[in-house]
């Protein structure tokens, strides 16, 4: 059966206090009568209005030095693992009365953890969607059949994420690769598909890196062009 990484109950309830006292300070305070509730364990820690439930974390992961440039030139990794190394960052979905409403971002430092991020996004139904996956092909799929830790794999250059899953007690084809965000080519094509290592590394080298927005001159403004609209991040369902 797929499972993320061990984590120390010990950190889960630090992300859990921070969380807590984000929302405290965030949130006007009508709808906060009573104590906020972080419940990491099968029954809740407290209760109250607001009920936040800190479900799977997953530690992140990313690419080596070198790596996108080896994937542009054709040169591809055996496998995904020998590629990759994991960040300090941990990504947490978050609940609210069994419902999915937000994820949050934890970062251990220096004998610390604290609460990176918290934010509302189409990303928590995404992940929440290829967990879903994972858990279907537990008999049709090799890694997924093998026991696989599964990580959150983050590609900036290619604006991809992906859910690693990681079987070591493979000889090899050890890895698959799902994708939970992405450009719309990409998720047209892929989204929902576990994908082996090759299969990952070519269709980011088919998409290509993502290229910034260009810088335009202030003394030479372009003409006849109107101006682009920014859109917030978590509206975009595409990315």
């Amino acid at each position: 059966m797929s499972h993320t990484d061990e984590m120390p109950l010990a950190f889960l309830q630090k992300v859990a206090g921070d969380l807590k006292d984000a929302v405290q300070k965030h949130l006007p305070p009508s709808p906060v009568v009573d104590a906020i509730g972080i419940d990491i364990m099968p029954l809740p820690m407290a209760t109250g209005v607001i009920q936040l439930h800190l479900c799977e974390t997953f530690a992140v992961w990313k690419f080596k030095p070198g790596t996108v440039n080896a994937i542009a030139a054709g040169k591809f990794c055996d496998d995904i693992y020998d590629c990759v190394e994991q960040t300090s960052f941990f990504y947490h979905q978050v609940r609210e009365k069994g419902k999915l409403v937000a994820f949050a971002r934890s970062r251990v430092g220096d004998a610390a953890v604290s609460l990176s991020q918290y934010n509302i996004s189409t990303l928590v139904s995404s992940v929440d969607d290829a967990i879903e996956i994972i858990e279907r092909n537990e008999g049709n799929d090799e890694v997924v059949a093998h026991d696989p830790v599964v990580r959150l794999l983050e590609v900036p250059s290619h604006q991809v994420m992906a859910l690693w899953l990681y079987s070591a007690s493979l000889a090899e084809n050890r890895s698959r690769g799902l994708i939970v965000r992405g450009p719309k080519s990409i998720l047209m094509e892929y989204r929902n598909k576990l994908l082996t290592s090759a299969e990952f590394f070519e269709l980011l080298k088919q998409s290509g890196v993502v290229q910034g927005i260009s810088k335009v001159s202030k003394n030479k403004p372009e003409k006849n062009k109107s101006t682009p609209q920014l859109s917030n991040p978590s509206d975009n369902k595409g990315a």
